[in-house]
């Protein structure tokens, strides 16, 4: 279940999907019937490692709810600022304008379904980006 999701999610990322396609692709999933039942994500965490400096960032797990919060109202702000702002280009205001449809609630609630799995872990040279969900 978790390569099938993964494989949903770079599809969302590479641009070939939206993310009601993802959405609607990653309830589909279903887990098999021989494993227990999983735990549904309740937090979401962020763990940054630069290599270079040799330091480690964990940041603290934010809960969905603080994000679901947190990100709606930036959402709104955004579409207030864009309306009120004459020096935005058609560009940004174009993005900001696509960004209010995005549903993050629903985002947030079909990562929970699917329980504690890694979502993002991109490794370079320097530095290591893992977020996953808890």
């Amino acid at each position: 279940m978790k390569k099938e999701v993964n494989a949903v999610l770079y599809q969302l990322s590479t641009g070939k999907i939206n993310t009601k396609e993802a959405i609607a692709l990653i309830n589909k999933i279903n887990p098999s019937t021989n494993t227990q039942p999983i735990n549904k994500a309740t937090k979401l965490k962020i763990k940054i490692i630069d290599k270079s400096e040799n330091k480690t960032i964990n940041l603290p797990p934010l809960p969905f709810w603080l994000i679901k919060t947190l990100g709606n109202l930036g959402i709104k702000f955004s579409s207030i600022a864009a309306k009120h702002s004459k020096d935005m280009d058609e560009h940004s205001k174009k993005y900001l304008a696509k960004i209010d449809d995005i549903d993050l609630g629903e985002i947030l609630d079909a990562l929970k379904e699917h329980g504690p799995c890694d979502i993002v872990d991109v490794i370079s040279e320097d530095a290591v980006v893992k977020i996953s969900t808890l």
